[in-house]
């Protein structure tokens, strides 16, 4: 990708609508989204159910495309991105965590987390680097609790186990930004908190994180928050900028 435009910006939206056809009728989802996420910063989006948060993240994510506006990630305009360009911004720039999981039945737990690297090359590409991959996921499994079961299917594991597989294939090719869809949403309180508390100490090595969330008490965790409502994102200054 571009280098960044600005410095230390790594993610600009700006001016973002999004409509559906619902009905007959045209419902308007973000009408007008400006957007700016640093190097290193944990952005939370808060808003209630319907509000557009896992709209904007896809987006973001490049997995749906604006109406009207432009989304530059390193000062690449995503728009421009076609066919493998596209696919590459995807699989090796951003991660994804949704709310419920999406893993493989079949899979075990490493397998799961491998498929991240997978999806990226051939899978000649992925044997040629398979010494590289599969001691990485196994350290990244390990990292997140997931040592003793790795060759667990989804069936076999609890529903805090499944996020952490989710958050081990988000991961596995090391991207620069990490997009998570109300990953406690679907966990009970505890286990909930053990999900934030891996999601601080990656971020505290640097990872990138923009996370959309209807709890106040999740949002918390990050160090922005931003509020969707009316299809237009409103907020407090950082931290950061907050102590300058």
């Amino acid at each position: 990708m571009a280098g960044s435009s600005e410095q230390g910006t790594i993610l600009a939206a700006t001016d973002l609508h999004k409509s559906y056809r619902m009905g007959g009728q045209s419902l308007r989802v973000l009408q007008g989204v400006d957007l700016k996420v640093t190097h290193g910063q944990w952005l939370a989006v808060l808003g209630a159910s319907g509000s557009g948060k896992s709209t904007l993240l896809h987006l973001l994510g490049a997995l749906d495309r604006p109406d009207r506006g432009t989304i530059h990630f390193n000062g690449q305009d995503l728009a421009a991105l076609r066919g493998r360009r596209l696919d590459r911004y995807r699989n090796l720039h951003v991660g994804f965590v949704f709310q419920f999981y999406h893993l493989l039945p079949e899979l075990n737990t490493l397998e799961n987390v491998l498929i991240g690297a997978m999806a990226t090359t051939s899978i000649f590409g992925y044997l040629a680097r398979r010494r590289v991959l599969r001691p990485r996921a196994v350290a990244l499994c390990g990292r997140l609790g997931l040592g003793q079961r790795l060759r667990h299917r989804p069936s076999k594991l609890s529903g805090g186990e499944r996020q952490r597989v989710a958050i081990g294939r988000a991961l596995i090719n090391r991207p620069e930004l990490l997009l998570a869809d109300e990953p406690t949403g679907n966990l009970d309180a505890d286990t909930g908190r053990e999900m934030l508390t891996l999601l601080k100490q990656f971020h505290q090595d640097g990872q990138t994180i923009v996370m959309v969330t209807h709890d106040a008490e999740v949002a918390a965790c990050a160090d922005r928050q931003l509020h969707l409502t009316s299809g237009r994102l409103t907020g407090p200054p950082s931290r950061k900028q907050a102590a300058r």
